[in-house]
This record gives C-alpha cells, sequence and structure tokens, in this order.
C-alpha cells in the first residue's frame, strides 16, 4: 500500500470517528475495526511474509502430536479415497440412467412417427374411398 492510500485510509478514520451517528452503531464499529485491522496489517507485515509453523517434536507431547497429525492425514486420505470412488460410481450410474432415458425418449419418438405415418395413410385412404363412392352414385 503507497502512502497516499494510507493517508486517504487515516483521513476516512478520522471522518468515521467525528461522525457521532457513525460511532453510535455497530456497523460504523465494525467499520472502524475492520479499517484499523487493515492499515496495520498492511504496515507491519512484508508482502512475502509466511509464518512458520512450528511444532513440538521432543518428549512424548511432542510424539504425541506428530502421531495425531499422521493419523489425521492417513484418515483423511482414505475418507477421500472412498468418497471418491462413491462419487465416481454414482456419476457412471447416473451417466447409465440418461442413456437409457435417452434411448427411451428416441424409441417414443420412432413410435410417434410411424403411428403419424400409419394415420396420415389411413386418412388418405379413407378420402380416397369416400371420393370414389361419391363418384360412382352420380354416374
Amino acid at each position: 500500500m503507497d502512502d497516499r492510500a494510507y493517508r486517504y485510509a487515516e483521513e476516512m478514520m478520522l471522518a468515521h470517528k467525528r461522525s457521532k451517528a457513525m460511532e453510535e452503531s455497530l456497523d460504523a464499529k465494525l467499520i472502524q475495526l475492520n479499517n484499523a485491522v487493515s492499515l496495520t496489517a498492511s504496515h507491519c507485515f512484508n508482502p512475502d511474509y509466511c509464518p512458520a509453523v512450528t511444532t513440538q517434536k521432543r518428549g512424548i507431547i511432542g510424539k504425541a502430536i506428530i502421531l495425531t497429525k499422521r493419523l489425521a492425514r492417513k484418515a483423511t486420505y482414505f475418507i477421500v479415497k472412498d468418497m471418491s470412488q462413491e462419487i465416481a460410481a454414482f456419476q457412471a450410474e447416473a451417466i447409465n440412467t440418461l442413456s437409457g432415458i435417452i434411448s427411451l425418449q428416441e424409441d417414443i419418438l420412432l413410435e410417434l412417427y410411424e403411428l403419424k405415418q400409419t394415420m396420415a395413410c389411413k386418412d388418405a385412404a379413407q378420402a380416397a374411398g369416400l371420393s370414389d363412392r361419391t363418384e360412382g352414385n352420380r354416374t
């Protein structure tokens, strides 16, 4: 954060502090706290800062902590492995079901098309039969 942005943020915090209405509301207090934390965080830490994780590795307590962490990691692996197999099986069943639905729809559409053609042929035949009868009666 450059100095100009830092000065602007400080001015905004001072403006919030001066406003009595803003000081009384919980939202204003939350905004002030958020501004203060962001200013502190931006000036106290280097952007490349990464906290070092330290674990006690000596003694009985350290060994218990390491054992607990390893057990948690292993359990997580097996839980995720089983869950991924369940998800894969579900997806395979879903795909099979959808392909069955699609093939059923295709069959229904073909049956409807054939039914429509046969109905059209019957209507044409009936119309032709009626026209032949009417012509035979006229003569």
